[in-house]
C-alpha cells in the first residue's frame, strides 16, 4: 500500500497499488499514444498504478476478445483500446461497466451530464 499524492499534492486514501492491463491492437501509433497516456498516468498516481499494454495482433481479434469479455462478463484485461465500431456490440452484450459513481464522486472528472 502506498499513500499517494496528486499533481496539486492532494492526499489519497491509503490505497494497494496495482496493475491494469489494456488491450490494443498491434499498431505501432495506437501502442505509442497509449504507452504515453499509461506513462502519464502512472507519474500522476506516483507510480501506484501501472497500465500494462498488451496486443491483439489484429483489429478482428481485439473485437473478438472484447465480444467475447462481454459474453462472459468479464474477460483477462481491465480495459481496451479499440476503433468505436465495436462499441455497439460491446454495449448490447452488457460489455461496460457504469462508471457514474466513480464520476460523480471523483475531484478530476468534470462531466456536467453525469
Amino acid at each position: 500500500k502506498c499513500v499517494c499524492h496528486d499533481n496539486n499534492n492532494n492526499g489519497f486514501a491509503d490505497e494497494p497499488e496495482m496493475t491494469l492491463q489494456i488491450l490494443v491492437v498491434d499498431s505501432p501509433g495506437i501502442i505509442t499514444m497509449v504507452k504515453w497516456n499509461a506513462d502519464d498516468y502512472f507519474k500522476f498516481t506516483n507510480g501506484r498504478i501501472k497500465i500494462e499494454i498488451k496486443l491483439a495482433p489484429t483489429m478482428p481479434a481485439l473485437f473478438e476478445e472484447i465480444e467475447s469479455s462481454a459474453r462472459s462478463g468479464g474477460g483477462l484485461y481491465d480495459a481496451y483500446y479499440t476503433n468505436p465500431v465495436i462499441l455497439g456490440s460491446a454495449a448490447m452484450l452488457g460489455g461496460f461497466m457504469d462508471l457514474t459513481d466513480q464520476v460523480k464522486q471523483s475531484p478530476y472528472a468534470d462531466w456536467t451530464d453525469v
